[in-house]
């Protein structure tokens, strides 16, 4: 039933305004009888993917206006859930953050140059024999992706460099450069120093 709601998202960003805009993530889910809509949306001309609140709110009274009119109309034909009406539902629009999960790999290449946390998995030299594997987080930038590896230099944070200058460690230019099979990187989001 996502699939009525993705096409009402997508007739509404057809208009010139939401230039773009693009949907970064639907969801619909229920409790009990009434029905809580999800839109996330991104903006590919930002550098984090950033939507205003005007945009927000436009896209939220567009998409109220047409769920409501297609409601009164045949919901199977809209694929919408049948026992979903104008009564029952709460919609929430907001921007994907600037802090989202990435879509991997294809989004690396557009945050290029933007520190990333990144989680991915390392073999447990400990127990090797149950071939079990561990999870690391490390901050990072995204360098360049060949085949089934990606390339990644570390990310000097403002921690890390309050710590090299307690240590009075003035070699800060060597940091590390580390490839990642793809299988192993689970995760990377958008990374915002404060």
């Amino acid at each position: 039933m996502i699939d009525g709601l993705l096409k009402i998202s997508r007739e509404i960003l057809q208009d010139s305004f939401f230039n773009g805009i693009e949907i970064y993530d639907i969801k619909l889910s229920k409790f009990h009888n009434d029905y809580h809509i999800l839109v996330q949306l991104d903006n590919i001309h930002h550098t984090y993917g950033s939507v205003t609140l005007d945009l927000c709110e436009k896209f939220s009274n567009n998409f109220i206006e047409i769920l409501d009119r297609k409601l009164l109309e045949d919901k199977l034909k809209h694929q919408l859930p049948i026992d979903l009406n104008i009564d029952n539902y709460t919609l929430e629009v907001s921007s994907a953050g600037a802090e989202r999960e990435l879509r991997l790999p294809e989004e690396l290449y557009r945050f290029k140059g933007l520190p990333l946390k990144i989680t991915y998995k390392v073999k447990d030299t400990r127990d090797e024999a149950n071939g079990k594997d561990k999870k690391k987080e490390m901050i990072v930038t995204f360098l360049k992706k060949e085949g089934d590896t990606i390339s990644f230099l570390e990310y000097l944070t403002k921690e890390k460099k309050r710590k090299l200058k307690k240590q009075k460690i003035e070699n800060k230019n060597e940091l590390k450069t580390f490839e990642i099979k793809v299988n192993d990187l689970l995760k990377a989001n958008l990374y915002l120093e404060i």
